[in-house]
């Protein structure tokens, strides 16, 4: 911000020069954290909560993204949030053969061998 600037309104609060400086620099220094992780962590170092002392963390990231519109900060790239793919059903039988439950001690078992997972069809 500016000398002569209005002060920056969120949420019907004024938001000081010292304020803004101070979302700058946590910015400019959390590097590799997502934009709600630097909305949370904004709203919690202002103490911008609800009356119910929830964060008010979606519109501290609405802020955020004014102050990257208006190049005062530059944000992180936004992650791709692409849609889950539809899990594999696995039939009932298949399923129980997978589960099938084991009693006895660990000694009629044995040697247990554990191998690490690779791939997906492991």
């Amino acid at each position: 911000m500016h000398p002569g600037e209005k002060p920056y309104k969120f949420c019907g609060r004024e938001i000081s020069a010292q304020e803004v400086a101070l979302i700058q620099e946590v910015v400019s220094t959390c590097e590799g954290i997502s934009r709600n992780e630097l909305a949370h962590t904004i709203c919690e170092l202002l103490d911008w909560k609800r009356p119910t002392g929830r964060l008010k963390w979606p519109e501290g990231l609405q802020f955020l993204e004014r102050l990257e519109s208006q190049g005062i900060l530059a944000l992180p790239a936004k992650r791709a949030s692409g849609t889950p793919r539809p899990r594999k059903r696995v039939s009932a039988p298949e399923q129980a053969a997978a589960c099938s439950e084991l009693a006895g001690s660990v000694k009629q078992f044995t040697p247990i061998k554990v191998e690490i997972v690779q791939s997906r069809a492991q």
